[in-house]
Formats: C-alpha cells, structure tokens, sequence
C-alpha cells in the first residue's frame, strides 16, 4: 500500500496540511504521535476529534505503558485490514514521535524485559566497580557489542550487559534480529515540515494559551480525579505538570503558563534536531516558502508518481 509520512515539530500544523490530503486522496490517518495515543487529554494533547478514519487516537488508557514495539503492533494489525479491504487506501502517518517513523521504515528489535532484580544488581556492581566490569563482561560474552558499544556511556553498556542476563542471549542477537519494516520505501512519500524558530515559538504560545481557554485546566483536573499521576504516561504530556502545579496552588497560572511554553520552545527545537539528523532523506517542506496548500499538492504529485 502507497503511504505517506508527515512529521514535524509540535505546533507546525501537520494536522491542517492531513486535512487538506485527505479532501484530494482516498485515505486513512494513523497517529505517529506517542502523547495523542492516550484517552483522556484531547486538548492539552491537540488530538484531533474522533472519527471514524483516524486510526490509534486516544485508545490507551492514562496508566498503560504504551512503547514503540506496542504502536507497531497495532499498526501491522491495521495495515493487514486495510490490505484485505481497501487496498487501494492511502496510508497517511502524522506525529512528531520520530522514533514511531524510524521503526516504522527500519524494523526494531524486541529486547526481552529486564527484571527489576537484575537492574538493582547492575546498579550495586556499577557502583563497586564501575563501567570496566561490564565492558570486561561484554568482551567474554558479546564481542560483537563490545566492538561497537559507545565504552563511554554507562547507561548503554549496563543495558547490554542487563539483557544477557535476563535472557542468556547477548543484545546483538536481538538487534540483528530485527522485526521486518512494515511499509516499502518505493510506496512512500517522506516529508519533514519546517518552519523559521521565532515563527514556530510563537505560534506554540498563541497554541498553548488557546488550549488553557478552550479548557485544558478543567481537562487535567478531571484526569486527576479519574486516576492520572505522576507515573501515569500521559502525565508527561508538555502542560501537565504545570498546570497540575497550578491546581495543588504552588504556582500561579501565570507562571504555569510560561513554564509550559518554555519546555513547549525546548522540546520543539530537540525536535527539529533530531528530524535533521535523521531524516535527512526525506522531503523537506518550508512553511516559510510554502504554505500549505501548496505543500499538500506537491505531495499528492509525489503519491502519483510511486
């Protein structure tokens, strides 16, 4: 099946440039956005409203841990539906999660769990020993992570070291195998928007100050009473925090407000990073020369010629 990918920065408008696809193209959306994926914070989340051809929007409950192997999962399912049904459907993925988009192209590795005993242990033996037991490790009984391991960053040399023992199997056996990419690169359309940084913090503020009008206070409020916590997943939704701070009284909506934008600026800008650094083969569309509109045709012009 044809598809299209359309990832970008929080705030940029990726929604309105599906909006416009979808009017051109026969398709279904499906969420490439870890946040949007949970029930109960439509509007600090910006989730779009139901409907009956948007695919994997709000059906996870607050307290679920939901991964990246999860949204694949559900994605396979989906795909094989519509390959049975509506063939001829364009798939169009939309989100910021950069790693839901990596997977979805590249296959990921399911990694056994690791127990909560061999993470402790770890920990102590880090603690007596530091990093060189574990590489020591590595070396005896996974040579070919020992050769390639970054031997300055603690927190990946102990999670290779964790794996082998929770599972017996050395880390490299699971990243080589990899479950398979669930969509072709030929029948794809990969775009990446852009926008200029001061355009694109102020219109996250203008966003963020529309969600506190259109209710996202009386939103967090109502999540709280229904369950939402601290170690909840979607609690890490940018606004929360804040405007659960707001609510126990420790700050005032002011300085929620600015803190939420602040951290809406910083997560934008690692965004835009990560989008450049990865994705460097994709179309890059800016919205500083383009408006959306005219993005929407050049992809459909690309959709036909797959």
């Amino acid at each position: 099946m044809k598809a299209v990918l359309i990832a970008g920065p929080t705030g940029i408008g990726k929604s309105k440039l599906v909006s416009l696809l979808e009017n051109e193209i026969n398709s279904v959306v499906i969420n490439a956005d870890a946040m949007q994926v949970y029930t109960s914070l439509r509007i600090i989340t910006a989730r779009p409203p139901d409907n009956p051809n948007y695919y994997l929007y709000g059906h996870v409950e607050d307290n679920v841990s939901y991964s990246v192997g999860n949204w694949l999962e559900d994605v396979a399912h989906i795909i094989k539906e519509l390959s049975k049904n509506s063939p001829d459907k364009v798939l169009i993925f939309v989100g910021g999660t950069g790693l839901y988009f990596n997977s979805l192209l590249n296959g990921i590795s399911y990694i056994p769990d690791v127990t909560p005993e061999i993470k402790n242990k770890s920990s102590e033996l880090f603690r007596e020993h530091g990093i060189k037991f574990f590489l020591n490790e590595l070396e005896k009984f996974d040579q070919i992570t020992f050769s390639s391991i970054d031997k300055s960053n603690p927190r990946r040399v102990l999670r290779a070291w964790e794996v082998l023992k929770a599972s017996g199997k050395p880390i490299s056996y699971f990243h080589q195998n990899r479950m398979p990419s669930l969509i072709s690169e030929k029948e794809s359309v990969k775009c990446v928007l852009k926008l200029k940084k001061p355009t694109l913090d102020h219109l996250n503020a203008e966003r963020f100050r529309g969600m506190l009008s259109a209710g996202a206070i009386e939103e967090c409020e109502l999540a709280r009473r229904n369950g939402m916590g601290p170690l909840s997943q979607s609690f890490k939704a940018i606004g929360v925090s804040e405007i659960v701070n707001f609510l126990d009284g420790v700050v005032k909506l002011e300085d929620s407000e600015k803190k939420a934008i602040t951290r809406t600026r910083q997560y934008s800008k690692r965004q835009v990073t990560w989008f450049r650094n990865n994705f460097s083969d994709w179309k890059c569309f800016s919205l500083d020369e383009l408006n959306h509109s005219q993005i929407s045709k050049k992809i459909i012009t690309s959709i036909g010629k797959l």
